[in-house]
């Protein structure tokens, strides 16, 4: 999964994942954190949503299964 994130388009999945694997935030949080732009982020979430890595619970993001969060979190 990490290496299809840092290959595959959209840009910015592994900076995504990096920042939802401390805690679940919301979508300007998730700009904030990462540095990226709205759309980019965006397009980065729809991707790993497909992929039911990433999943949206109200208006927070977070991880489908918490051993792939903590992998990410042991990771950065």
């Amino acid at each position: 999964m990490w290496r299809q994130a840092e290959t595959s388009e959209p840009p910015g999945q592994p900076e995504l994942l990096q920042a939802l694997s401390n805690a679940p935030l919301a979508l300007p949080e998730l700009v904030a954190a990462t540095g990226l732009s709205p759309d980019a982020v965006t397009a980065a979430l729809k991707t790993l949503c497909d992929h039911d890595v990433v999943i949206q619970e109200g208006d927070r993001l977070q991880f489908t299964v918490e051993l792939m969060r903590r992998w990410v979190q042991q990771r950065s």
